[in-house]
């Protein structure tokens, strides 16, 4: 993962927050590895010790996510085995929640170590206040920690700022065993067609995930999810970025709906 390319994009959109960033120390990554009584995924580590530090950088605009938060939430003592309410091991706690009188809380986050990459695993919220199930479906966030950094990224620098918000949204139809070859072939004549209207790669992305921008005019957020592939189009100018969706729709096609947003919100 890229983290200098994270921080520029941010930097570009707001002067002076590299400069500010202090990072995790060592001390609290060791002692997350204690609290948590495993090794922390690679990218979630690198993440701690560029933009973990208290203020750096708001993962969630719901959860309290630096390394200083979080160990003074579970702070045990010297050689006590903390009691988590988490299977050790499968999950890796990573926010708490900021606001107790939200009602509409979807849970803490945590990083799913049963599957995926496990350098940079998924990212789910959960309660864990019923007896344990690990069968149980849980709250996918993200498909990848590095992805969930710049999708954050993207809102709280890029789509806060701009005037105008639209999201595309493409179906990807039923589960018959091509959804996968149907998701693959849109999601690259997609991207050709942001290339040839003149976006350019302005995040590291990922398989999930492409963050582009056009000169100073408008921002897209491309996101693939189990059921759908997501756009989300930012900018100033409402022609514009409704021309932008046109081109996806006729470059790519498939069936489209879209939707103006007045404000992204979110449930992570």
């Amino acid at each position: 993962m890229d983290w200098d390319r994270v921080i520029q994009f941010i930097e570009d959109r707001e002067t002076g927050f590299r400069a500010g960033l202090r990072g995790a120390s060592v001390g609290q990554l060791e002692a997350l590895e204690v609290l948590n009584q495993a090794p922390l995924p690679a990218v979630y580590a690198e993440f701690l010790d560029h933009l973990g530090g208290e203020g750096d950088f708001e993962l969630s605009w719901e959860h309290h996510c630096s390394a200083a938060s979080l160990l003074e939430v579970w702070n045990p003592s010297p050689g006590e085995v903390p009691q988590l309410p988490y299977p050790v091991g499968d999950f890796i706690w990573i926010g708490g929640q900021l606001d107790e009188l939200d009602e509409t809380y979807w849970g803490d986050l945590y990083l799913d170590m049963r599957g995926g990459d496990r350098d940079d695993p998924p990212v789910i919220a959960d309660h864990f206040e019923d007896r344990y199930d690990p069968h149980a479906a849980r709250h996918l966030v993200a498909p990848r920690f590095s992805e969930y950094v710049q999708i954050q990224a993207f809102r709280s620098y890029e789509g806060e700022r701009r005037s105008c918000k639209l999201a595309l949204r493409s179906a990807l139809g039923p589960e018959d065993g091509r959804r996968e070859e149907v998701a693959d072939a849109r999601w690259s004549a997609i991207l050709r067609v942001l290339v040839l209207a003149g976006l350019e790669a302005a995040l590291p992305g990922g398989p999930n995930l492409w963050v582009g921008s056009r000169a100073q005019d408008l921002a897209l957020r491309l996101e693939r999810l189990p059921h759908s592939i997501m756009a989300y189009i930012v900018g100033s100018d409402r022609i514009a970025l409704s021309q932008l969706a046109e081109v996806i729709e006729d470059g790519a096609p498939g069936p489209y709906t879209r939707h103006w947003m007045k404000g992204e919100t979110s449930t992570t």
